[in-house]
């Protein structure tokens, strides 16, 4: 299957994942396949997931983390700020 928008090729894995009563109401609420619209927010647009969450009106941005993983969608590491010192965080 192939997002529409960007013609980038999530792979099959597209075509076996189950939407959610959310999904279909994130997708109804916006006209848009809801992997067409991660994909355009989070790597297009380069929201967080933050403010993904905030935008498609879900409760949080583990959601959204769960759904670009479901979707094959590549996720960004997470940094500190530059005047933090710019240091990955993970351990």
């Amino acid at each position: 299957m192939l997002i529409a928008e960007s013609g980038k090729a999530v792979g099959e894995r597209v075509a076996q994942v189950r939407k959610t009563r959310l999904m279909r109401e994130v997708e109804s609420r916006f006209g848009q396949a809801i992997d067409v619209l991660l994909y355009r927010l989070y790597i297009k647009d380069n929201l967080t997931m933050r403010e993904v969450a905030q935008t498609i009106g879900v409760r949080s941005d583990s959601t959204v983390w769960l759904w670009l993983l479901k979707f094959g969608i590549p996720t960004r590491r997470w940094m500190l700020p530059e005047e933090a010192g710019g240091q990955d965080c993970r351990r």
